[in-house]
């Protein structure tokens, strides 16, 4: 697994369930520019691992980073935001 892949699942892992149907819930909701928003059906039962893999496939390791800081920044979770943030520059993931 890619650098930019552990980092994403290292931090869904620390949200708690219904943090995590929040987080998916603002990934049907909202898209990168030029992207298209993932799609309910993607994301209906999917698992961290999957939620991860599908926000590398739709926006690709560096997109999939900067949608997760949105996400966390809307969901007010700082602690995850800046942990994401200073381990996505020290490993240059983003």
């Amino acid at each position: 697994m890619d650098r930019s892949k552990q980092l994403l699942l290292a931090t869904l892992e620390n949200l708690a369930e219904s943090e995590l149907e929040t987080f998916q819930f603002h990934l049907k909701q909202n898209a990168l520019p030029g992207f298209d928003a993932i799609s309910e059906s993607q994301l209906g039962h999917a698992d961290r691992l999957d939620t991860v893999e599908l926000m590398v496939q739709t926006y690709r390791p560096d997109g999939a980073l900067k949608m997760a800081v949105e996400i966390l920044r809307q969901m007010s979770r700082n602690d995850l935001l800046e942990k994401i943030q200073a381990e996505s520059m020290t490993g240059n993931c983003y």
